[in-house]
């Protein structure tokens, strides 16, 4: 230390001071893990001791600068007691410290006391300060900067309370030392403690909810296997999360997210546990035995979690699939027991909005199932697997042909048809629905130029998913396909459900208006058993409503046919073509031609047909296979 500047002899000391306390706060820092569920008031109080007893062990190895004078880290450690846990802990600290200050007594107590205060002062006024703002105190690295300055100008300017030699003998041999080691100590302790916590906390604790994390509670609950208590396994998964998030924004998710956690802990039985999993899904233990026991709560808890959630101050409804698992205290591991909830979850989520589904072993086979057809399904377009059905439409009031919609049909190899209510849901999931999507529409627009639609006014139909209409190129694609097929735009008709328009409104509708940009037609698809709502009815361009089959089955059939008959005349005044989709009666057709129905299509006219023998129907059916053809006599049978 000889050879060191007068101003920078003390430098080693100080540092050697830091790296003591440092060592303190990395062996106390593992007793987070154990107070990471406590109340923010308890975690203040034992930063607040944490930062005291680190002061205690800094004012043991100080600088001594004379009788009673001691330089050390007690006034930084005071400081960011204060940043990190506010004025409880800056108090706590002040506390133990300033008490063993004064009992080392001499004449730098005093100077020490007010230095001791005024750093756990100005911490606490900047926790106050940052916790107002929505900020990341982790990555502010230059407010423990700050802070330690500060300490220094308080520091300095204690030394007015010395004698003059000593005043300036501390002023010269301090002053670069403490502009140095202060901020450096403030900005690793800060260090130590927000980023060390924040690490432990994230693994065990889950930032949106608070909730603990699966690896947190998966302890207790192999535990609980291991002494064989049993216990009812629930997966709850938050539906519609995502269009939530394209509707509001990820904050207000997030806000939804959290409000769930908080209704599930309020609603948890004595003994029960509820963690957070990844992505829309909570896990929940409940000391029940039986699945009637379990599926009380569920059916409670469900209704309860889907009271209006208020967003942006907006009311927000969401349904929650569920997955119920039984634990009886047999061999089973916690991994074979989250698997069989899982398996419940899915099948649950395939079964629709808001179902409950409690594990069978049978479950697993379904599974088994499901996994083998999604494998194949990836390897169905290039084996040409796929084929495309035509149904024919025609106008009521006329008898004439109108168009064809094209159906994606596959055949499998081992199992023959599939069903498209199967296999589709499951190419969507997987966004195979792209590529096979882009096969259908090339392949129907092919079709239509085979058949000699341009001029005819005789369009073609192709159902459109969501995942293909909100991909960014697909009005490119649809344009692209047009061209190299040669057919006209208005002969090429899209039909989308009203779930695609909900998934997101706003990029579907830009998505629209670029397809309309194209020429091309667009129809809604399966209207009345969404959302049916005419303020984004009139939001977007479309120019066919199709009624869903369900509404045209009740016609004949019951007193709900009235409302067929309404959603018609609805659809008609705001100046929408309609289509009634699954006609298969003549009664039915009766009551659509006397309430102005403009096109039908079902199996009384129709089934779905292959290419071959679409071509014969279309010989049988008339003449000239196409209106506009040099025939008006083309038409419907003479029944109409």
């Amino acid at each position: 230390m000889e050879g060191l500047p007068l101003n920078m002899i003390h430098m080693p000391n100080l540092l050697q001071n830091i790296a003591n306390t440092i060592v303190f706060i990395m062996l106390v820092n593992r007793i987070y893990i154990s107070i990471i569920r406590w109340s923010a008031v308890r975690q203040y109080f034992v930063i607040g001791i944490l930062f005291g007893a680190a002061g205690l062990i800094s004012m043991n190895m100080p600088i001594h600068v004379g009788d009673g004078i001691i330089v050390d880290l007690k006034a930084v450690l005071a400081g960011m007691s204060g940043l990190l846990g506010g004025p409880v802990s800056a108090a706590l600290t002040f506390l133990l410290v300033g008490s063993y200050r004064v009992y080392l007594g001499g004449i730098g107590m005093v100077p020490g006391l007010v230095c001791i205060a005024a750093a756990a002062l100005a911490g606490s006024f900047l926790h106050v300060f940052i916790n107002k703002k929505p900020v990341n105190l982790r990555r502010m690295w230059w407010v423990p900067i700050l802070l330690g300055l500060f300490i220094v100008l308080v520091q300095m300017s204690t030394t007015l309370m010395f004698p003059s030699h000593i005043r300036n003998d501390l002023i010269r041999e301090f002053t670069v030392p403490l502009l140095i080691v202060y901020p450096l100590s403030a900005v690793v302790f800060h260090y130590f403690i927000t980023v060390e916590w924040v690490r432990y906390r994230d693994t065990l604790i889950d930032r949106i909810t608070q909730l603990p994390r699966y690896e947190r509670m998966q302890g207790k609950w192999e535990r609980m296997i291991k002494q064989r208590q049993p216990f009812a396994l629930v997966i709850l998964n938050v539906e519609r999360l995502r269009t939530v998030n394209d509707m509001y924004g990820i904050q207000a998710g997030n806000d939804l997210l959290r409000e769930c956690g908080g209704r599930l802990t309020d609603h948890l039985p004595t003994g029960g546990l509820v963690c957070r999993l990844d992505g829309h899904d909570f896990a929940v233990s409940l000391p029940f035995f039986d699945t009637v026991q379990a599926s009380i709560w569920i059916t409670e808890t469900k209704e309860k979690l889907s009271a209006p959630y208020w967003l942006e101050g907006s009311p927000c409804s969401v349904t929650f699939g569920t997955g119920l698992a039984l634990y009886e205290g047999g061999d089973a591991s916690l991994e074979d027991l989250f698997l069989q909830a899982e398996t419940a979850l899915r099948h649950a989520m395939d079964s629709g909005m808001n179902q409950t589904v409690s594990y069978e072993s049978r479950l697993t086979e379904q599974i088994r199932y499901r996994t083998r057809l999604e494998k194949d399904l990836g390897f169905a377009l290039e084996r040409g697997q796929f084929h495309l059905s035509y149904q024919p439409q025609f106008e009521l009031e006329t008898g004439k042909l109108r168009g064809f919609e094209a159906l994606l049909r596959w055949s499998h190899p081992d199992w023959g048809p599939i069903s498209p209510a199967e296999f589709i849901p499951l190419a969507e999931q997987t966004r195979l629905i792209i590529p096979i999507g882009d096969w259908v529409l090339k392949t129907a627009c092919d079709m239509a130029m085979k058949l000699n639609l341009n001029g005819t006014g005789v369009t073609m139909a192709v159902n459109v998913s969501a995942v293909q209409l909100l991909e960014p190129d697909f009005p490119n694609q649809v344009s692209v396909t047009l061209l190299n097929s040669g057919l006209n735009g208005d002969l090429l008709e899209l039909e989308l459900t009203e779930s695609t328009m909900v998934q997101s409104f706003e990029k579907a509708a830009d998505q629209l208006q670029r397809l309309k940009e194209c020429g091309v037609r667009l129809a809604l698809d399966d209207f009345g058993v969404g959302y049916s709502s005419l303020s984004y009815l009139r939001r977007l361009p479309f120019d066919l409503i199709k009624i869903d089959r369900s509404f045209i089955e009740d016609i004949g059939r019951s007193h709900d046919d009235r409302m067929t008959k309404s959603i018609i005349d609805w659809v008609r005044e705001l100046r929408y073509g309609i289509v009634a989709e699954g006609l298969e009666s003549y009664d039915q057709l009766y009551w659509l031609k006397q309430w102005k129905c403009d096109i039908a299509q079902g199996f009384l006219f129709s089934k779905p047909m292959p290419e071959d023998d679409l071509l014969q129907y279309l010989r049988q059916l008339m003449p000239f296979p196409l209106p506009g053809h040099g025939s008006d006599t083309g038409g419907m049978p003479s029944t109409l």
